[in-house]
């Protein structure tokens, strides 16, 4: 919130609204459906931060807690060549309707892709102080993940997967507490870039390097590239 509202004071907003109308007649009876459908989105992206944020705490004469944030970004006004594209964490299963941020520990996760235009894909799972390269596969080579255009995939599945990419990783998401939260980073470019340097992490475990890392490299690359999009997911993971 902290960072959107940074971007919103920086950048500005867009408001945008559709209104829908629609006359009906059936058995003799007419009725009118009217609605409108507001948003407001904010005129720039965030790039990285700058140090940690910073957080106060205070209770309010009235008795409410009050928590706020301070933080320090990097950021740039928005620009329309990333071109739009379509990912989904997917749990337990490889269509839309198993879409979802809210797992159980145990469950398998899967990553649904599409894109307009061909380019380049990586996956990145934000755990603590750790960061999970989960695309490219581990057996990859090259550092790449090239998409074509036009497609879907779906992601760390030996049964739906594609061989192309190398031998498909398959993930559980596992916890040894009540909660976790964890982040999804999904990163999208029509130019080639490789992925962030991280170290082997044992046999059959993704590799692996720490948040700070991870987070100077993602503000390089997309300084470096303004067709780069990056979706963002927070997933949640409890105990069953």
């Amino acid at each position: 919130m902290a960072r959107s509202s940074a971007l919103a004071r920086e950048f500005g907003t867009v408001l945008t609204q559709i209104n829908i109308q629609r006359d009906e007649s059936a058995n003799g009876n007419e009725t009118n459906y009217f609605a409108s459908l507001s948003e407001s989105e904010v005129k720039g992206e965030w790039l990285g931060d700058i140090g940690e944020p910073k957080f106060t705490f205070e209770t309010t004469p009235d008795g409410l807690y009050v928590v706020s944030c301070t933080v320090t970004i990097k950021a740039r006004a928005l620009s329309n060549k990333a071109p739009d594209f379509y990912a989904m964490p997917l749990r337990n299963g490889y269509t839309e309707q198993y879409e979802s941020t809210d797992f159980r520990s145990g469950d398998d996760l899967f990553l649904k892709f599409s894109a307009p235009v061909s380019g380049y894909l990586a996956a990145y799972l934000v755990s603590g102080d750790e960061v999970l390269t989960l695309l490219p596969y581990l057996s990859s080579t090259s550092g790449k993940c090239a998409v074509r255009a036009n497609r879907d995939y779906v992601f760390f599945s030996a049964a739906k997967g594609e061989t192309v990419f190398g031998t498909p990783d398959e993930y559980s998401l596992v916890i040894d507490q009540p909660v976790e939260h964890n982040e999804l980073y999904v990163l999208f470019s029509p130019n080639e870039f490789s992925k962030a340097l991280d170290r082997d992490n044992g046999s059959d475990h993704p590799r692996v390097q720490t948040s700070e890392a991870f987070m100077k490299w993602l503000a390089k690359v997309r300084r470096a590239d303004d067709e780069m999009g990056v979706k963002k997911f927070n997933l949640v993971i409890t105990q069953k």
